[in-house]
């Protein structure tokens, strides 16, 4: 009976595991999900987005597109956003800035070729201490949103405080 609640309980944490695991990549591919569906809407769905394993300690993308969808792997969020925004600024034209955003987007997402980028920095730093005290203070959830997807499109994965 022992040696049953043994086994019983080892195979509960190794689901408990396995799925909390898999929630985590998951997460990850949600969030960069809803940066792109801010950015472009429906056409976020020409992305399939997927989580990948670092390169040592270092974050790394992948992109591709054929057939009118646009692959993008990476080690986390920020990378998958910056894997997508690198297509997007490349093989579309387009611009995400802080003045403004220029999006237009072709009928069918036009193909590239595997692109993998490895970051040399383990760290991408933005801002200093003094926006938080003149800017940031004024700033509601929308503009905070619009700031935070920005940093995500542009791989900041580190800012100061």
């Amino acid at each position: 009976m022992v040696r049953y609640r043994l086994t019983l309980l080892f195979a509960v944490i190794a689901v408990l595991a396995a799925s909390s695991a898999l929630c985590a990549a998951t997460s990850q591919e949600a969030a960069a999900r809803g940066v792109l569906k801010r950015l472009i809407g429906a056409r976020a769905d020409d992305f399939v987005l997927k989580e990948i394993s670092k390169e040592g300690h270092l974050d790394v993308y992948e992109v591709e597109a054929r057939d009118g969808k646009v692959y993008v792997s990476g080690s986390s969020g920020v990378t998958i956003c910056r894997g997508a925004y690198q297509y997007l600024k490349d093989a579309c034209h387009c611009i995400v800035s802080w003045e403004g955003n220029h999006i237009d987007l072709p009928r069918t997402m036009p193909a590239w070729p595997r692109t993998r980028v490895v970051c040399p920095n383990q760290y991408r730093h933005y801002l200093n201490v003094c926006t938080f005290g003149y800017t940031m203070t004024w700033w509601d959830w929308k503009r905070w949103e619009r700031e935070i997807d920005w940093m995500a499109l542009h791989g900041i994965n580190f800012r100061s405080r």
